[in-house]
């Protein structure tokens, strides 16, 4: 139920939901516990019901007004209270939200005026303090509107949300808003006039101005019908939005005789107020008109200070130099003020002074707010990192034509950025976005507003933890523990020790003095601040033994090389004695050979089958859009996001290619943009990070391409090649390109002609230039047939890329046109750059020439620019063509030339956009690097900054002489294979100008590298050495570059010199023993053998007796080998001649073609695995068979080595060879007998 109550301006709304009582149905049993339940169901139920009818008169929305009327351009102020219950249901209420809106989204959502774009930078929303009285609270919240439009009259509406069920209250009705403007209606009654100020908002005080002067305060004001004076009129308190003036005279004339009524006192300002930007320049105009029959003494305009005397502006010292009057039109004129400051924020009005009146000013005129820039960083400057900051780009009034913003970052340039609105949004925000911010307005960036600062704070990332120093460590010395961990704020450490709670030491470094065996043990550090904490991985401290005598060390020497000779022995003995591993033969059926095949084959084929199917829809490429409309001359970029599975097959997916492509080649091949002739110099492409969530990874690439041209109107692919089978994928449908012209069209109807800006991109900002000049905005504009100006329009944004200027009628208007707009010539040479106008031919054409556009900047003749003093001229010109001609080009020389003349009744500002001259050398790009190996493609590029014209032949050079055959209408110079006849400087050149080199470039070839081989070492002197001489030792290794070498000594860590040789001064017998030298380079590292060195007569005697008795006990266990190795061997034969005969009348087995089959099968996916020697394959698997002998099982027979038989055809007995050696990539593990297989070892 809904109640309002109308009560002179107030309204009162009253917002309820009422609901019907529950139907209550209670079967209850005649037991007593039932009967209890019922009644307390019964009155729970009874409680909630009234619970909901009782407060609903508490949620109301009052508004101070429900109808209000403003002025156009005046600030109006919306009231509205709403009120709520303190509590309801044992809840607290908490307002959740406050809300002002006037429309309404697709899905029926208000869309907050705050967020409105129609309403950017003139609205603003507050609310009181919350005042409660009982159990009811209430608040007031204000909208307030600047800067009043026509467009503004709707009716406004308030809204809040609570935290209660059911909490969502809106105002109904809500507040209906009218903004008018002041008109004044004239009615006449004989000789007399009745002037009334017309305006939809009633009961206000009405001021009335004659000739801009205030004369009187009523609603209607009578005057004589013959007055040559103005009037208007205005609201008591908005003074400044007055009505326009009207003339009395002027009307009289109008209705009696037809003629135009131009003839009395009046000025007329056709903007009230502007925004501009500080540093930039502003045009303030006025029309104004007199009797014709007065003559005009001067005019000027003034800066309103109050009761002060008006003075002219161009004399006034602080606008000296700033301050302007274009050449005006008769009964038009305008005020620039350049280099504007906050200071210039004022009022400026306009006054002139005839024979018969002198106008005053009184009347407002145009009100001017100079406003900078600032960044305003929401919530706060410090935040966490993940939470959503949003920086908006302030200024104190709203620019005129929504200009589009650019932000940047650390001094740098904010990715995709520029866009119209004025915030950017980090969500989540990351370390990565912490930095100093500033924005600009996109026309002016040199213009920035202050830096702000935003803080990201974030938990420690994972700690790394070091150890000094490191390997292990010796009892009794120092180590220090490190730990550090990326954090904001910094983090604090602390150190733990794995199962011991005494270790609890704070700090990034710990510092264990004499060290003992009880400190070793895995070590790992806390990292925390007040955002998280961090974990480190553990770190293992080793501790070195120092127990050991130089007697034991040695004792355990010889008992290692002991028993190593001995295994030695043992193998060399058993092959030299015993046959080599039986070659097993195996009598299989030809079915059984056949299934095995087939089962290979299926399994093969169905691995790689269900590979190609799995996991296609994680493959997708989009991309922002697929159709997009640019114009000729600008830049274009096109997205796509391509999407992949971050692993398949348990193989992680790599990305190996992405490409841009319009067309194929014959091979139906994609050719890349990057290396298409047409777009050299025009095309960049990048990609973003890549981001994974969960086991998917996307990433997004643009493609940009400047100075559009009509033929590059095509469709746009975009592909993406990964390491996965099959995963190649592109964009369907691709993105469509439409490059197209502006065109002014001219219809005509009756006296007006009809001016249409033709584009085939719609919903584009469309701007008007009247003679150069900036004029309005829309997608038409309407003007007289007989009129003589021309007529070009813009895209907003786009500015430079206007229309052609046309006139309405003939060829006869002002006009300038250019026919090239940006030019690319070389440095040194010299260019022409051309223009046509035209005037009526009636006006005299006093002066033209060219200037060099400079912002803010008065145009110069560039003949008397000393700058290009001696280098600019124009030629003999052509009626209505001119041309600039500049030599000896420079890199200065590149801005933007414009053209300007002057006529009797005009002149030419030069407003439009000329043409864009770029100035480029010539420079050489190595690729992939300027040092590279023999054998590699090196790719020489002669880069410009921007594409020159004509598609020029390079020349390239080196060593200062011309590469034969290098002249080619390419821009590279490809060396494939490089060899060292390459090397060399290199520079480039135009083939018309071979005397404008590039810099030089040098490209070094360095041989085919390698690791080191196998260091040699050697000892001078040689043989035993004495106590007390001196000893060198000397390493070499074959390697490029360069090996660097390393001596070390044997258990000992204390050597570690480096050098090709290693001097020992003073030799005595603690230096003895065995040393090595460690060869490395880039590319790898390789150990030599051991150098043994003895130093006579210093052993000592425990030594030399330890070492005997070793030496005794071994020459007594190697007899007894050799005897019982013996006997044998000799029972064997007489075992083996009398079971099989002579060992040589056995028979080989041959080779199964079937195997072979298999065989090629199985690998036919893997040639490389085959071709690789056996002793580079990784991962080979040695597989023992058992062979169980009973008496039902036929043992096969086991042939003896047949000289026809290879180790690769050789078959174990039962077993066919391709389960044994076989590899099918992905299914079949690979598996391998060893090349020498003892009987004994074959056991499963």
């Amino acid at each position: 139920m809904f109640l309002s109550q109308l009560s002179g301006q107030q309204v009162s709304v009253v917002s309820s939901s009422t609901q019907q009582p529950p139907s209550l149905h209670v079967s209850c049993d005649h037991a007593f516990h039932q009967l209890n339940l019922c009644v307390l169901f019964i009155l729970n139920e009874m409680c909630l019901f009234f619970t909901a009818l009782q407060g609903n008169d508490d949620w109301t929305v009052t508004c101070t007004s429900s109808n209000v009327c403003s002025l156009r351009g005046s600030t109006v102020d919306i009231s509205c209270t709403f009120k709520y219950p303190e509590k309801q249901h044992d809840l607290s209420t908490t307002v959740l939200e406050t809300l002002w809106f006037s429309k309404e989204d697709r899905n029926h959502k208000p869309v907050d005026l705050l967020s409105d774009a129609d309403y950017t930078g003139r609205v603003e929303s507050s609310c009181g303090e919350i005042s409660c009285i009982g159990s009811s609270c209430n608040r007031k919240c204000t909208l307030s509107i600047r800067d009043l439009r026509q467009s503004d009259s709707a009716v406004y509406n308030f809204r809040f949300k609570t935290n209660q069920p059911g909490g969502e209250h809106t105002a109904n009705p809500g507040v209906a808003l009218s903004v008018t403007d002041l008109q004044v209606k004239v009615s006449r009654q004989g000789n007399w006039t009745n002037l009334e100020c017309d305006s939809m908002c009633a009961n206000a005080t009405i001021i009335w101005y004659n000739n801009g002067q205030r004369v009187t305060q009523r609603r209607s004001y009578w005057v004589y019908m013959n007055s040559f004076n103005s009037y208007s009129c205005a609201v008591e308190g908005y003074e400044r939005l007055h009505s326009p003036s009207v003339s009395i005279m002027a009307l009289f004339l109008k209705y009696s005789s037809g003629l135009p009524g131009n003839s009395c006192n009046r000025v007329s300002y056709p903007t009230r107020t502007m925004c501009v930007l500080q540093g930039t320049s502003v045009d303030i105009s006025c029309t104004y008109s007199h009797p014709q029959y007065a003559k005009l003494y001067y005019k000027y305009w003034f800066k309103w200070r109050g009761n002060q005397e008006p003075s002219d502006l161009q004399s006034d010292s602080e606008y000296e130099r700033r301050a302007e009057y274009p050449v005006e039109e008769t009964g038009r004129s305008t005020l620039r003020i350049t280099d504007l400051r906050d200071t210039d924020s004022a009022e400026y009005c306009f006054k002139f002074e005839t024979s018969k009146h002198e106008w005053k000013g009184s009347l407002h005129g145009t009100t001017l707010t100079v406003t900078g820039l600032s960044v305003e960083v929401t919530p706060v400057a410090t935040v966490t990192e993940g939470q959503r900051v949003t920086l908006t780009c302030i200024t104190s009034c709203p620019l005129a034509d929504k200009p589009s913003y650019i932000w940047y970052q650390n001094n740098g340039s904010v990715n995709g950025s520029e866009n119209p609105e004025n915030q950017l949004v980090l969500d989540p925000v990351g370390p990565q976005h912490a930095g100093s911010y500033s924005c600009s307005v996109r026309n002016y960036p040199h213009l920035r507003s202050p830096e702000e600062t935003l803080t990201v704070q974030y938990a420690p990332k994972t700690p790394s933890v070091s150890v000094s120093p490191s390997g292990e460590i010796a009892e009794g010395s120092s180590v220090t523990l490190s730990c550090s961990s990326d954090a904001n704020p910094a983090a604090n450490y602390t150190w733990f020790k794995e199962h011991d709670d005494s270790v609890g030491e704070s700090g990034q470094n710990y510092t264990i003095i004499n060290i003992t065996s009880e400190h070793g043990g895995h070590y790992y550090c806390h990292a925390h601040n007040a955002i998280g904490h961090q974990k480190s991985t553990s770190l293992f401290i080793f501790l070195k033994d120092q127990s050991s005598s130089q007697t034991t060390v040695a004792v355990k020497t010889v008992a290692v090389l002991l028993v190593t000779m001995v295994i030695f022995l043992l193998i060399f003995l058993w092959m030299s004695s015993t046959q080599q591993p039986p070659s097993l033969h195996v009598s299989c059926d030809h079915a059984f050979h056949q299934l095995n095949l087939c089962v290979l084959f299926i399994l093969n084929e169905m691995c790689l089958f269900f590979t190609a199917l799995q996991g296609n829809d994680d493959w997708t490429v989009t991309c922002t859009s697929s159709n997009v409309c640019s114009l000729r001359g600008s830049t274009v970029d096109i997205s796509c996001t391509f999407k992949y599975p971050e692993k398949q097959h348990d193989l992680s997916t790599t990305v190996l290619e992405t490409l841009w492509f319009t067309e194929e080649d014959r091979n139906q091949t994609p050719v890349d943009l990057l290396s298409d002739a047409d777009y050299t110099g025009r095309v960049e492409s990048s990609c973003g990070e890549i981001s994974c969530i969960g086991s998917s990874c996307n990433r997004k690439c643009t493609l940009s391409i400047r100075d559009l041209r009509q033929s590059d109107s095509a469709v746009y692919n975009f592909r993406f090649k990964t390491n996965q089978p099959g995963g190649e994928h592109t964009a369907n449908p691709g993105v469509a390109l439409n490059v197209t012209d502006l065109q002014v069209k001219v219809s005509l109807q009756d006296n007006k002609a009809n001016l249409e800006c033709d584009s085939m991109c719609a919903n584009a900002t469309i701007i008007w230039y009247i003679n150069g000049q900036y004029l309005a905005q829309g997608r038409s504009y309407w003007d007289y047939i007989n009129s003589i100006n021309s007529y070009s329009c813009a895209v907003e944004g786009y500015k430079r890329l206007h229309s052609p200027s046309v006139c309405i009628q003939g060829n006869n208007c002002n006009r300038v046109s250019y026919p090239t707009r940006t030019m690319c010539v070389l440095q040194g040479t010299s260019v022409d750059i051309s223009c046509t106008y035209s005037h009526p031919p009636d006006d005299k054409l006093y002066y033209t020439y060219w200037f060099k556009w400079r912002a803010n900047q008065k145009p110069s003749d560039l003949q008397a620019d000393s700058e290009y003093e001696g280098r600019v001229k124009y030629p003999v010109e052509e009626t209505g063509r001119s041309t600039l001609r500049i030599t000896d080009l420079r890199h200065t020389d590149s801005a933007e030339y414009r053209f300007t003349f002057k006529i009797s009744y005009h002149e030419w500002k030069g407003s439009l956009h000329g043409t864009t001259l770029t100035v480029t050398g010539l420079r050489v790009e190595v690729t992939p690097v300027a040092t590279v190996t023999e054998g590699q493609r090196v790719t020489l590029t002669c880069i410009t900054s921007c594409p020159l014209a004509d598609k020029p032949s390079y020349i390239w050079y080196q060593n200062n002489g011309p590469v034969t055959g290098s002249e080619n209408p390419e821009n590279q110079l490809v060396l494939d294979p490089v060899g060292p006849q390459h090397a060399g400087s290199y520079s480039c050149s135009v083939r018309n100008y071979p005397h404008l080199r590039s810099p030089e470039e040098t490209l070094t070839v360095q041989c085919t590298m390698n690791a080191p081989k196998t260091p040699s070492v050697s000892v001078s002197p040689s043989g035993e050495i004495a106590e007390g001489s001196s000893v060198t030792l000397s390493c070499s290794s074959d390697a490029n570059p360069a090996a660097n070498y390393t001596w070390f000594k044997e258990h000992d860590d204390s050597v570690g010199e480096s050098g090709q040789n290693y001097t020992i001064t003073n030799f005595t017998s603690e230096l003895g023993g065995h040393y090595y030298c460690h060869a490395r380079n880039a590319i790898g590292r390789h150990n030599s053998t051991l150098l043994f060195i003895n130093v006579t007569g210093q052993s000592s005697s425990l030594t030399t007796v330890a070492v005997g008795t070793v030496a005794v006990l071994l020459v007594t266990m190697v007899i007894f080998l050799l005897i019982f190795l013996w006997m044998r061997r000799k029972r064997a034969s007489r075992k083996a001649c009398g079971q099989r005969g002579r060992p040589d009348t056995g028979e080989g087995s041959l080779p199964d073609p079937e195997y072979d089959d298999i065989l090629h099968l199985t690998n036919r996916s893997s040639p490389a695995a085959q071709r690789k020697p056996i002793e580079e394959q990784d991962d080979i698997h040695n597989a023992t068979i058992h062979i169980s002998h009973s008496e039902d099982q036929e043992v096969p027979h086991c042939w003896a080595d047949s000289p026809d038989q290879s180790d690769h055809t050789k078959q174990a007995c039962g077993f066919p060879s391709f389960w044994l050696s076989a590899a099918v990539q992905g299914c079949v593990p690979i598996v391998r007998l060893p090349r020498f297989t003892s009987p004994f070892l074959l056991n499963l």
